[in-house]
């Protein structure tokens, strides 16, 4: 049996119906995840439990804030979360994931621990590059500096193909050629 913890859901003589949760995700969840880059965070989850004869269904719903370093500046800044989740817990014989949003749990289980799901949760809602908020209209140009990059890289690509040799065969870079002579050798 797993050890019990505040961020879990009891399972004993439950009956088949609708239950309310709330959890306060604060600082101290994120310190048991040795690689967590969240240090401060103060998020608030609402979770409807529906629990039917043959499954567990949890709907999550994240509201709070989580304190991120800049990217660019390096300047602490709070990252508002709020987003939906869901996650089905199936009854069967042996425990097994079965996608991200499905996994499989033994019947006789006692207690679903969140820990991990929680955890992931707040992560995947957090963006890879992490912009203090004064840079996000700097953001969209640079963006919008990509998108028009990449349209004149392809009409340049479509303006100019690949040179042709008498043999109707295209020619090959020398580097790659000096490199299929090394891999005979």
């Amino acid at each position: 049996m797993k050890k019990q913890n505040k961020y879990g859901l009891s399972l004993i003589n439950l009956k088949n119906k609708e239950y309310q949760h709330n959890f306060l995700v604060e600082d101290d969840f994120f310190s048991q995840f040795e690689e967590s880059i969240i240090e401060r965070a103060t998020i608030n989850i609402d979770i409807k439990m529906l629990k039917s004869e043959t499954m567990i269904q949890l709907y999550f719903i994240f509201i709070g804030n989580v304190q991120l370093v800049c990217d660019r500046s390096l300047d602490v800044f709070d990252y508002p979360i709020d987003f939906q989740e869901k996650m089905i817990f199936k009854f069967g014989e042996d425990d097994e994931v079965i996608s991200d949003e499905i996994e499989i749990i033994n019947r006789t289980r006692i207690y679903l621990d969140l820990n991990q799901h929680i955890y992931e949760f707040i992560n995947l809602a957090i963006p890879m590059k992490k912009l203090h908020p004064r840079f996000e209209e700097d953001a969209e140009e640079y963006d919008d500096e990509d998108e028009n990059l990449k349209v004149v890289y392809q009409s340049n690509n479509e303006q100019n193909p690949k040179k042709e040799n008498k043999s109707n065969q295209t020619e090959e870079d020398p580097r790659w050629a000096a490199l299929k002579k090394l891999k005979k050798s």
